[in-house]
């Protein structure tokens, strides 16, 4: 089974992932004057109908999840709409499997920030059965659990996202190789988010010494250097995640 996950893994591409560094987050401040002339400047770029289509509060989270590039923001916007209609995804009515999803608590949102005020998506892939879910189904709760976090923190839409991939009492059986490439190529390219940090947390003998050091050898250079593997000791994750912003 291990053979099989390493397999899958190839043609893994995280290039279009947006990747934050640890430089300050922008000057502009959410709701200031800058910001609404920021927009201004973003929506002269659009075309009519998807200006007309497209709250404000979305065009917002473009904006800042792209540091208030106007042009930036304005190619995301069609990126989000391509992927929500690829994804059959409408956020405000989430399908009896979605729900089933959520439940599971495999992926969720914290309302807590990491230590550099980022938002904090956590994953517990040992919740995970690939036997019950598509690929389509996991990048559709990924999708879902990051966009409900960023609509609820204009912080979190200007500073990004830490993930805590927790595979503490994870199997190989767990792993979906394509579900994790659907993750990369599609739903964090197309979200209005950066990732600044992705904490490994107590992997397996097993992913951390066969798996893990390959997939990492495949991602881009920039994600890789965000990527942080620690041991199964939680006084590891105390840089990065406090202990009381913990699940």
């Amino acid at each position: 089974m291990t053979s099989a996950v390493l397999s899958g893994m190839k043609g893994l591409d995280t290039s279009a992932v947006e990747v934050d560094d640890d430089q300050a987050p922008p000057t502009i401040l959410a709701n200031s004057s800058e910001e609404r002339s920021a927009l201004a400047e973003m929506d002269a770029l659009l075309p009519p109908e998807m200006l007309a289509a497209s709250p404000e509060a979305q065009r917002l989270m473009c904006l800042r999840g792209r540091k208030y590039s106007a042009t930036r923001a304005a190619v995301l916007l069609p990126k989000i709409l391509a992927m929500l209609s690829s994804l059959e995804l409408d956020p405000a009515n989430p399908g009896p499997k979605l729900l089933s999803d959520l439940k599971s608590l495999k992926v969720v949102n914290l309302p807590s920030h990491d230590t550099s005020g980022r938002g904090l998506i956590w994953l517990r892939l040992r919740n995970h059965r690939p036997s019950l879910s598509t690929p389509e189904d996991f990048a559709r709760c990924v999708a879902f659990v990051v966009l409900r976090l960023l609509s609820s923190d204009p912080e979190v839409q200007r500073r990004g996202v830490t993930v805590v991939n927790d595979l503490s009492g994870l199997s190989i059986s767990n792993l979906q190789p394509s579900a994790a490439k659907l993750v990369f190529s599609l739903v964090f390219p197309s979200l209005p988010v950066r990732v600044g940090r992705v904490c490994v947390f107590n992997p397996p003998f097993i992913v951390g010494s066969i798996i893990l050091p390959v997939m990492l050898r495949l991602v881009s250079s920039k994600l890789r250097k965000r990527v942080r593997v620690l041991s199964s000791d939680p006084i590891d994750l105390e840089p990065y995640v406090l202990e009381a912003q913990r699940p």
